[in-house]
């Protein structure tokens, strides 16, 4: 007999409230997250005299680890927003009894900066904006929500466009020096 899945929806403007993403938090412990991610698709592994590094891909999660000893902690995790359908994104192939969703829960398909910025000061999140071109021609529009976590945004038809940019990905990032791993 084949268990119902357990489904954990999130949506845009939790996470953006609560720093994480479901379950998934800079420096989140491999061990407590590693049930709901399951086998990752790819993945890649470093080791130097101090540290070990490792990304591992999930569909449309990436998520870096470091570890040292024997605790494993999330260093960084890139989720990409492409491919909403019903105003749901699913992120894992998952295992048979897990899967992990994101619920937009803005009036677009594919949410726009200036939509998600309206939606986030009506509920009263605090949030700063920066704007990076990472390659010649191409104009990134970035939401920050405190120290670790960003939501991108990107324009295909216009490259210096904030206007119509899109959410592209969402990235949860921590610096070495925070990872609550022994040294």
């Amino acid at each position: 007999m084949i268990k119902k899945s357990a489904v954990t929806d999130i949506d845009l403007i939790e996470i953006a409230r609560s720093r994480t993403i479901g379950p998934i938090s800079a420096g989140a412990d491999l061990a407590e997250i590693g049930p709901l991610l399951g086998m990752p698709d790819r993945w890649q592994f470093h080791k130097n005299d101090s540290f070990f590094t490792s990304w591992m891909n999930f569909g449309k999660v990436e998520i870096g680890f470091e570890a040292a000893q024997d605790i494993v902690c999330v260093s960084y995790a890139k989720f990409y927003m492409e491919g909403f359908e019903n105003g749901l994104l699913k992120f894992t192939k998952v295992t048979k009894t897990k899967e992990l969703r994101i619920r937009n829960n803005f009036d677009e398909k594919e949410p726009t900066l200036p939509v998600v910025a309206a939606a986030m000061r009506e509920q009263n999140i605090d949030f700063s904006t920066e704007v990076k071109n990472f390659v010649p021609d191409e104009t990134w529009g970035i939401m920050h929500f405190g120290d670790h976590l960003g939501y991108y945004f990107s324009c295909a038809e216009d490259a210096f466009s904030l206007e119509k940019s899109k959410l592209n990905f969402i990235s949860l990032s921590i610096s070495r020096a925070e990872l609550p791993i022994r040294r």
